[in-house]
């Protein structure tokens, strides 16, 4: 279990870390392709409004996993379980489609490597009545 709580620890702290220069860098960015006319019309709106939410998610499911390192370092309960397998699902299956979707995304797999980091002890140490 120390294992398990150490990998959400570090998979959340780098998500976490992670959403800072996607806020402040990559939304420069964006503003910047938006203003020499790369993103034109709608898409310039939801472009920003999909970059915020996307850096909201990150740092959320960030702090989600450094919390849920704390419970499941006390206890492995299913809830628990289940919620830190959800969250190495969903980093996994991101990463790997966007690194396979993207032409220029090998950056995405690095999400992958992060679900992997829970996923792996979280089949490792799994509780009995989960």
């Amino acid at each position: 279990m120390k294992l398990l709580s150490w990998t959400c620890r570090i998979s959340g702290g780098l998500l976490v870390l992670a959403s800072i220069p996607h806020a402040t860098a990559g939304l420069s960015a964006q503003f910047d392709a938006i203003s020499k006319g790369y993103v034109t019309g709608e898409a310039r709106d939801d472009l920003i409004l999909i970059w915020v939410f996307s850096s909201m998610t990150m740092f959320l499911m960030g702090a989600w996993l450094l919390f849920l390192s704390t419970q499941i370092k006390k206890e492995n309960n299913a809830s628990n379980w289940i919620q830190a397998l959800l969250v190495s699902l969903g980093l996994l299956g991101f990463g790997l489609w966007g690194g396979f979707y993207s032409a220029n995304g090998q950056g995405m797999f690095g999400f992958a490597v992060m679900g992997l980091l829970v996923l792996i002890p979280l089949l490792i140490y799994r509780p009995e009545k989960a």
